[in-house]
């Protein structure tokens, strides 16, 4: 075999080497990538508590007290088929929030609204004590005009709890 059909030959042999190696390597069809595990832990939960904490008076005067609050996300949760429970053992769906002002910048608000979805978790290095730990976890950043915050306080709680309920859909719904 001359010496450029013998150079041809090895090269194709090495080609098809590598081409079988790279699909054996890595797969054609990829696999279904799966949820993180904190949307995850969101799967079929039926009963939640809802906890509101201490609020920043911007809350009150937009119109968002904790009662409110609660009563909103009580009706929106059952409406998502959740029973809103006030037992210990069931999930609990808590809100906090903080606003921030600073006297350099006074028509500012810097803002945090914070959501926490707390379960009785097992931990294995623990002898499998179950302890409540937040699984899940969300939250809206940001800096707004004192002018701006009412709305930024509604909007930024409503979002929180269409997360919430549309993560734990994607969750349940993946099984």
């Amino acid at each position: 075999m001359p010496l450029s059909r013998r150079f041809q030959a090895l090269t194709a042999c090495a080609a098809a080497f590598i081409l079988a190696l790279t699909a054996l390597a890595a797969p054609l069809i990829p696999e279904k990538a799966s949820l993180p595990p904190p949307i995850r832990s969101l799967r079929n939960i039926k009963q939640l508590r809802i906890e509101i904490g201490q609020l920043p008076e911007a809350f009150r005067s937009a119109g968002m007290a904790a009662d409110k609050i609660k009563d909103d996300w009580t009706t929106k949760l059952r409406d998502a088929g959740f029973e809103i429970v006030q037992s210990e053992e069931a999930p609990k769906l808590s809100l906090s929030a903080f606003i921030v002002l600073d006297d350099d910048v006074p028509d500012a608000r810097g803002y945090v609204f914070y959501v926490a979805l707390d379960q009785n978790v097992q931990v294995a290095r623990l002898d499998n004590e179950a302890l409540p730990l937040p699984t899940y976890t969300d939250f809206i950043v940001g800096v707004e005009s004192e002018t701006s915050m009412d709305a930024e306080i509604q909007s930024g709680v409503a979002k929180l709890l269409d997360n919430f309920t549309n993560r734990c859909a994607m969750a349940s719904a993946e099984q």
